[in-house]
């Protein structure tokens, strides 16, 4: 039986992750733009895909994008050595992501200090 999948966006210290590994998932990627969370990230994370930086930019979510759809990336490429990058993703998103849940630790706004602090939420 396929290994259960998931990617982490605004990871923090990589909580929502480690509790779908302990639940038996693999993590295919973990982002977080804070540099301390990154770090913390890479301890609890030995040897996953890392990535730092902000995920409204698009190199970032590039990143993402190629972790979630990575061995069908790979599988075409080799297939199809000549076929330019953009054409093998639009076939490997046609056939569906790698990663089976997509979890994100957002803010929240009323405690975070990117946050407007206005009300509770």
């Amino acid at each position: 039986m396929k290994k259960l999948t998931v990617i982490e966006v605004c990871a923090g210290a990589g909580g929502l992750a480690m509790g779908a590994e302990r639940a038996g998932f693999e993590s295919l990627a973990l982002a977080e733009i804070n540099n301390a969370a990154v770090k913390t990230l890479y301890k609890n994370f030995a040897g996953k895909n890392i990535i730092a930086g902000d995920i409204t930019k698009d190199e970032v979510k590039a990143d993402i994008v190629a972790a979630a759809y990575k061995s069908k990336v790979e599988s075409l490429m080799a297939e199809n050595p000549d076929m330019d990058f953009d054409t093998l993703l639009n076939i490997a998103m046609e056939q569906g992501a790698d990663a089976d849940l997509l979890c994100a630790g957002i803010p929240c706004q009323s405690y975070s200090i990117m946050g407007k602090k206005e009300h509770m939420d």
